[in-house]
């Protein structure tokens, strides 16, 4: 072997280790977001009507009194399932927020949150 073909073959791998690097953080900083203003219409069992027409966006258990249904303007009907936002009580009717993070190469990120009272 020659020097260049020794030379790529000893540092081409780190040349494309710092590329690859460089695309991930470039598709981390600058995401596509999508902000929507939802309702909630249903949660528990309450929510099981709306399966069948809403979408799921994620899942953090099989148990159905976690599930919650949301009306969103732009999004349309979602569903989700997420125990983190029965920490406070939610009521058909109560507003929420939801916002998606979509990215090139990383998976898209999900963030919901339901109005539970006056901020202060």
């Amino acid at each position: 072997m020659n020097r260049k073909v020794t030379l790529f073959l000893m540092f081409g791998p780190f040349i494309l280790f710092f590329v690859g690097l460089g695309v991930l953080v470039n598709d981390a900083r600058h995401p596509s977001t999508l902000r929507d203003e939802c309702v909630v219409t249903g949660t528990g069992a309450e929510a099981q009507p709306f399966k069948d027409k809403a979408r799921f966006i994620y899942r953090q258990s099989e148990n159905i009194k976690h599930d919650v249904s949301l009306r969103c303007q732009k999004l349309g009907p979602l569903m989700l399932n997420d125990i983190q936002l029965f920490i406070t009580p939610i009521k058909i009717g109560q507003g929420a927020w939801v916002s998606l993070k979509q990215y090139h190469i990383l998976p898209k990120r999900w963030m919901v949150s339901v109005y539970t009272g006056k901020e202060e």
